[in-house]
C-alpha cells in the first residue's frame, strides 16, 4: 500500500516556500486545490495535514479540499510553532519543542475543534509542523482523539507500529520532497549553507536533487519495499523513458508491470501502453504493435493509437500506419487535446 501525504499551511505563516509563489493570486491553499484536482483526476487518495489557521483565515479556499472524497484532513498544529525562533529556543532549553505542555494542549485542541466545527469531522491523523514532537505530544494527541501520526522519517520502517499513549506511528519511509528537492528557496547554495551549519539532515542524509533524480530515487526506494507493485513498476518505466539510453530498462520494468496488473484492467492497459512505447523506442516494431493492440483493446486512447501508427510506419506498413494516425488525430481533436492533434498532423 502507498500512503500519499502532504502539508498545507496558512498564508499568514509566510514560510520560505510561500515567498516564492510567482502568481500573487495564488496561495499555498489554492495550490493545494490544484493538487486535489490531480488526485481526483487520477483516482488517488491522500491525507493532507492542514494547519488550523487555514480554517479560520482561508475557509473559502480550504472548503474544496475538505469536500473532496479523495482527501482525509489531518491536523498540522493550529499556529504551526509561530514564531519559530521562540519555539526553537524554548526547545533547545527544555526539550519541549512545541512549547509548554499547557500551550501544546491548547494548540492541538484548537486544530481539532476548528476542523470539527467547519467540517463535522474528527481529526484522527496528525503531523507536527517541522515533524516536531516532544515528551508531551503523544499523550495530548490521544486525549484529543488523534490515533495516527506521521512525524517519523525512518527509511527502514516497513510497517506502522503502536507507540506511546496507544498512538500508531506511520513513518515516512521514502525520501521526502521538501528537504531533498531543489525548489523555491532551496537552491544548491542554500543547501550547502544549511549543511554547513548542520541543518536539514534526516534518515536520508542532507542531499538535495532535481525533480527528475528525486522522482527516480523515490520510485527505486518504493520498489525496494514493494518490488511487484504494478503502478510503481509502470511509473518507473515511464521515468526511465524520460532519460536517454534507458529504453531497455523501461522494457524490463514495463513487462513486470504488465505481469503484475492482470487483475486491474485500467492499470493493465496503461502498462501495455508503456511497454509498447518502450519497444517502439528500441525499434522493436512488431513487439510494440502487439503490446499496443492489446492496450487499445482495453482502452482506446489517442496516445496509444499514435504509437501504433508509428510502429506500423516503422515496420514499412505505410497505409495501415497512416490510417491509425488519422484515427488518433480525430480522437485527439474530439478530446480537445490540440497539442497532440498538431503533433499527429505533423506525421501525416
Amino acid at each position: 500500500m502507498i500512503c500519499l501525504t502532504g502539508d498545507v499551511h496558512h498564508t499568514s505563516l509566510i514560510i520560505n516556500d510561500q515567498k516564492h509563489i510567482g502568481d500573487p493570486a495564488l496561495t499555498e491553499v489554492r495550490i493545494a486545490q490544484r493538487y486535489v484536482q490531480l488526485l481526483e483526476k487520477h483516482g488517488v487518495n491522500a491525507t493532507l495535514y492542514v494547519c488550523g489557521r487555514c480554517f479560520t483565515e482561508e475557509w473559502d479556499d480550504v472548503a474544496p479540499l475538505t469536500a473532496s472524497p479523495r482527501v482525509e484532513v489531518g491536523g498540522h498544529m493550529f499556529n504551526a510553532r509561530f514564531p519559530r525562533e521562540c519555539f526553537d529556543a524554548y526547545g533547545e532549553a527544555t526539550g519541549l519543542w512545541n512549547g509548554p505542555r499547557w500551550y501544546q494542549d491548547v494548540d492541538i485542541a484548537r486544530n481539532v475543534e476548528v476542523v470539527r466545527e467547519t467540517t463535522g469531522r474528527q481529526i484522527v491523523s496528525w503531523r507536527g509542523h517541522s515533524y516536531k514532537v516532544d515528551g508531551n505530544t503523544y499523550e495530548l494527541l490521544a486525549a484529543h482523539g488523534v490515533k495516527v501520526t506521521s512525524d517519523a522519517i525512518e527509511k527502514d520502517a516497513l510497517w506502522p507500529r503502536r507507540i506511546e499513549a496507544g498512538i500508531i506511528s506511520h513513518p515516512i519511509n521514502v525520501i521526502p520532497d521538501h528537504d531533498h528537492l531543489y525548489h523555491a528557496h532551496r537552491t544548491p547554495a542554500f543547501v550547502e549553507q544549511a549543511n554547513a551549519r548542520g541543518y536539514g539532515a534526516d534518515a536520508f542524509g542532507a542531499v538535495s536533487y532535481t525533480i527528475e533524480d528525486w522522482g527516480d530515487l523515490v520510485l527505486r526506494q518504493a520498489l525496494a519495499i514493494q518490488p511487484d507493485h504494478p503502478a510503481l513498476l509502470n511509473n518507473a518505466a515511464h521515468l526511465a523513458l524520460l532519460a536517454d539510453g534507458r529504453e531497455a530498462e523501461a522494457v524490463r520494468l514495463a513487462r513486470r508491470a504488465v505481469a503484475a496488473s492482470t487483475d486491474d484492467r485500467d492499470l493493465h492497459a496503461c502498462a501495455l501502453g508503456t511497454l509498447g512505447e518502450a519497444l517502439f523506442r528500441l525499434r522493436l516494431y512488431d513487439q510494440a504493435r502487439e503490446a499496443l493492440r492489446k492496450a487499445l483493446a482495453i482502452h482506446d486512447t489517442a496516445e496509444d493509437r499514435l504509437l501504433l501508427g508509428q510502429a506500423l510506419l516503422g515496420s514499412g506498413r505505410a497505409q495501415q500506419g497512416a490510417a491509425q494516425l488519422r484515427k488518433a488525430k480525430e480522437m485527439a481533436v474530439k478530446e480537445g487535446n490540440e497539442e497532440l492533434a498538431r503533433r499527429i498532423a505533423s506525421l501525416l
